[in-house]
């Protein structure tokens, strides 16, 4: 797998929409502290869909402003970091509470040319 495909198929509707809805259903789960099947479902479906459209030709994705977008900002490691912003969700979930987090503990800062590295 290319860089380019493992980047594009992040934004794609499909990859966007299933990401969703597993977090979705893995909250609900999470809420009825059904841990195993929350996890299962908040992560089987993303690899699913990634498996499946990394395979596709991506290159109209490439030409739409969230494919450009991602090719100039995104590097690789930020899905990682992407994964343990469910954390608190799944914390609150967990503990029922239904205060809206007033802001992500997790920041993604893109790194580029201009960008200096945080400290």
């Amino acid at each position: 797998m290319d860089r380019e495909a493992y980047l594009l198929h992040q934004v794609h509707p499909a990859k966007l929409a299933t990401d969703i809805t597993a977090g979705i259903a893995s909250m609900g789960l999470m809420w009825q502290r059904r841990v195993a099947t929350a996890l299962v479902v908040a992560h089987v479906p993303a690899v699913l869909a990634s498996a499946l459209l990394v395979r596709r030709d991506l290159t109209s994705l490439r030409r739409t402003r969230r494919g450009r977008y991602v090719l100039a900002h995104m590097p690789p490691a930020a899905s990682s970091a992407g994964m343990s912003s469910h954390q608190p969700w799944y914390s609150r979930a967990w503990f029922r509470r239904f205060r809206p987090l007033r802001r992500s503990p997790v920041v993604l800062r893109p790194l580029d040319q201009n960008t200096q590295p945080l400290h």
